[in-house]
């Protein structure tokens, strides 16, 4: 990936200008972040992705639904000596993880903001983007900045920050408006500038939400879903009642992408999240896994379709499968389930015939509505069994770019390795082979 922050731009009158690097001050007293946050969205925290002695990574964010959402992500640097007048707060700040601007102001400091630098950021990792409730592939503004506190006369430099910007919560136009017209002023900075940006590009690209930030419960019955914009983000199983829900919230709503982990769940029910996707052309990206009746039906459905790094799209079989269950094996199987049933169903029932019956209707159902679905996408069913039927395969299976594209899946972007993908986490559950088909 070419290198990240290799420039810094604003928009001027139509044309794109290097701003050089300076100081400014606000023509008015701006809010700390922790006020515009609360204001703005209703809710504020602060949560530690990194700490060191001279820098702390941070997310600051707003909760909706339950679900965190970055609105800055803030990159300190501290000086390597404390200055001593301020080391009470320094502690509670670096080792109680509290907000600075917030931190200083209740004890009694002013705090001052001296810009050095703000601009579009041209190109975001996706890591980022998912911390920010998985916000479109656009250029979000930094902002860097010296902060300082006075107290009775007395200014500590006390740190330098630099803010990557939710588009929704601050841009380049915003940022004019709060901290006025730039005038340039000389100031010792303990750190260059172009320090500041090497820093920034390597830790923004050690952001990794996969295994540092979210919980990716893919195999949550009840699915996390939440909406951002154009982009819908699902995690968890494909029931019936998930199923419905993300319909019923995306009713009428015009949805862009999908960012999913799912381990699949009922065939009937991931057809038609299946079919969703392919009406709706909606691009699809693979957060962490897409397995089973996601990777059957969800991921060939997409317009386009992307696999993220360490994440998996796996088969293991689907309705046309050579072992899945006979007639008189299904009547065999629907006696004992009948058994076990609680009496009130049973008594609802009447007997394990008319359950015998109802799930071979619904196998049938099932059966005619999965052929449907891969007519309309184009796709050659037998990609969702070949491993387990030709390969010997196990359990699950996941094969290259190009095999997929032999299938008919297309417009696909992955890591490059995807074979060599550390599965160890999966394969404490079950087998997972790469197949490469002989053609």
């Amino acid at each position: 990936m070419q290198r990240i922050l290799k420039k810094i731009v604003i928009i001027s009158m139509g044309s794109l200008l290097l701003l050089q690097p300076s100081v400014v001050f606000s023509a008015t007293k701006p809010l700390l972040n922790s006020e515009m946050i609360q204001n703005k969205y209703g809710s504020y925290g602060v949560k530690v992705l990194k700490k060191t002695p001279t820098l702390r990574v941070s997310k600051l964010y707003s909760t909706h639904d339950g679900k965190e959402i970055a609105r800055t992500l803030a990159f300190v640097i501290f000086p390597k000596v404390i200055d001593e007048r301020v080391r009470e707060e320094h502690v509670l700040i670096t080792e109680k993880s509290q907000s600075i601007g917030s931190t200083f102001k209740q004890r009694g400091w002013i705090v001052q903001k001296q810009n050095r630098y703000f601009g579009m950021r041209p190109e975001i990792p996706k890591n980022v983007r998912q911390l920010m409730g998985g916000i479109e592939d656009q250029p979000l503004v930094l902002h860097i900045y010296e902060l300082s506190v006075e107290q009775e006369g007395k200014k500590i430099h006390y740190c330098t920050i630099a803010e990557l910007h939710h588009p929704d919560y601050l841009t380049t136009k915003k940022l004019k408006k709060i901290y006025g017209k730039h005038t340039e002023i000389s100031a010792p900075h303990t750190i260059s500038l172009d320090e500041i940006l090497k820093l920034v590009d390597a830790e923004l690209e050690k952001i990794t939400v996969l295994f540092q930030e979210a919980k990716f419960d893919f195999q949550a019955e009840k699915a996390t879903i939440t909406k951002n914009g154009k982009v819908v983000r699902y995690i968890g199983t494909m029931s019936d009642e998930n199923v419905q829900r993300l319909l019923k919230e995306t009713e009428g709503q015009k949805i862009k992408k999908l960012i999913i982990s799912s381990s699949g769940g009922e065939t009937c029910s991931a057809i038609e999240f299946g079919f969703w996707v392919a009406k709706n052309k909606i691009d699809v990206d693979v957060e962490r896994a897409c397995l089973s009746s996601c990777a059957n039906y969800v991921f060939p459905a997409a317009k386009k379709k992307k696999i993220y790094q360490h994440a998996v799209v796996a088969w293991h079989g689907n309705m046309r499968q050579k072992d899945l269950l006979s007639e008189v094996e299904l009547k065999k199987y629907a006696q004992e389930m009948f058994k076990s049933m609680p009496a009130d169903e049973r008594k609802l029932l009447g007997n394990s015939n008319a359950l015998f019956q109802k799930m071979k209707t619904h196998t049938e159902f099932c059966r005619t509505r999965e052929d449907e679905f891969f007519k309309l996408v184009g796709v050659d069913e037998y990609v969702c069994r070949i491993g387990n039927e030709k390969y010997d395969a196990q359990g699950f299976f996941f094969m290259s770019k190009n095999d997929m594209e032999h299938f008919g899946i297309k417009n696909i972007s992955m890591p490059k390795n995807y074979e060599k993908t550390n599965l160890d986490e999966f394969r404490k559950r079950a087998p997972f082979d790469f197949i490469r088909l002989q053609h």
